[in-house]
């Protein structure tokens, strides 16, 4: 069906991703739109040292259709360059951001989504269900699940069509995931079956808590939290304040069940930011540290992998020869160089799971999945662009 948007004036002043989350590139390459103006709620009321590391590799794209043989992740020694990272640093809350009440719930949906299913982007703009992608039996499917335009075909005027930048996880039945570019405050959408979502909620990088008590979205202007069994939120407006630099959240992860942390944007010019990670307390929407992602080029663009199955963040910092997954502790934000790993330039997405399911990356255009506690990669899809563990949460939790 075709999927509703509201029409929002578009904001240039900044040349930042507008949609957090995504991989700070639209699907021809192009830096994605400004930063959102429009708070994320549908009705609201106001109230190192050179270290050696374990290097994961991907084989020369083919068919997964066809018998290959496991793909061996080889153990190399990788040179890296020494990094300073800065110390975190408090930060007095921001009480001039103004709260306000809404209320999203999530509508309620019949799609089903086990453990060992994978939800992808393919390069087309259609979003598929792979499902038992994870076992050994290899992906089903694949499952049509969102039937976009293609962003790969020239447009007479504008940007082209909006493109799936980010997915949370199956609520009540329904898969909850945003899209991009216009308006560039973000959508985002309850899947209740294949071919049929529904707007509910305005926002961008949409994403559940641990327990799946919360979900969370975020643009330029605002921060929200919803609960999942009652659909009540809150939410405080970001950027306020006349004369203060900008901070603009362009991807927002949980470091825990009680604290939500975003990779912000922040500067007074706009043609020069510099990325930090954020964390604030989910229940009273105030920031509670700062660090700087330190030797960042201004090419380099960075998202959330995901959380490493003992807790640390992991962030997927992109280049024009740069493919690198950085790991930071969820409490201090210190980062731990000799946990990162590198990938080949080639490899545009990583997602890390917690529970266990491994690692998902894309080589090219094709997606590979290594368990968890292996050193055996396999392919899974072909034409891919972006893939997602998903979890499942009902209205009393996980």
């Amino acid at each position: 069906m075709e999927l509703l948007r509201p029409t929002i004036a578009l904001i240039t002043t900044l040349s930042l991703a507008a949609c957090a989350g995504s991989d700070g590139a639209g699907p021809d390459g192009t830096s994605d739109a400004g930063p959102s103006t429009d708070a994320p709620a549908t009705t609201t009321e106001t109230t190192d040292a050179a270290s050696t590391t374990t290097a994961p590799t991907t084989p020369a794209t083919t068919d997964p259709a066809t018998t290959i043989p496991p793909t061996t992740v080889v153990e190399t020694t990788t040179s890296v360059a020494a990094t300073t990272t800065p110390a975190p640093s408090s930060t007095t809350p921001d009480d001039g951001g103004e709260r306000f009440d809404l209320d999203a719930p999530v509508p309620p949906g019949e799609l089903v989504v086990a453990p060992n299913d994978v939800v992808a982007l393919q390069t087309d703009g259609d979003l598929v269900h792979l499902p038992g992608a994870l076992g050994v039996d290899g992906a089903g499917g694949p499952v049509l699940l969102v039937d976009n335009p293609d962003p790969r075909e020239p447009v007479d005027e504008g940007t082209g069509p909006n493109y799936i930048s980010d997915v949370a996880g199956v609520v009540d039945g329904s898969l909850v995931y945003a899209d991009c570019c216009e308006p560039v405050s973000g959508n985002v959408f309850a899947l209740a079956a294949p071919l049929d979502s529904r707007l509910f909620a305005v926002g961008s990088a949409p994403t559940l808590s641990p327990s799946g008590a919360r979900w969370a979205t975020a643009n330029f202007m605002a921060l929200t939290v919803v609960d999942t069994t009652s659909g009540e939120g809150t939410g405080v407006l970001l950027n306020q304040q006349p004369g203060a630099e900008i901070r603009s959240i362009i991807d927002l992860d949980w470091a825990d069940d009680d604290t939500l942390v975003a990779v912000v944007a922040a500067g007074d010019d706009p043609t020069s930011f510099r990325t930090e990670l954020e964390l604030f307390d989910a229940a009273t929407l105030r920031s509670t540290l700062t660090a700087e992602v330190s030797d960042l080029s201004d090419l380099d663009s960075t998202r959330f992998a995901g959380t490493t199955s003992d807790g640390m963040i992991a962030i997927h910092v992109t280049g024009p020869d740069l493919s690198v997954v950085r790991m930071f502790d969820p409490v201090t934000l210190e980062e731990d160089p000799a946990a990162a790993l590198d990938f080949p330039p080639t490899v545009t997405d990583v997602e890390v799971d917690s529970n266990d399911r491994g690692m998902l990356w894309i080589d090219g255009t094709t997606l590979f999945h290594l368990p968890s506690g292996t050193f055996e990669a396999r392919p899974l899809a072909d034409d891919i662009r972006h893939a997602w563990f998903v979890d499942t949460v009902s209205a009393s939790g996980v």
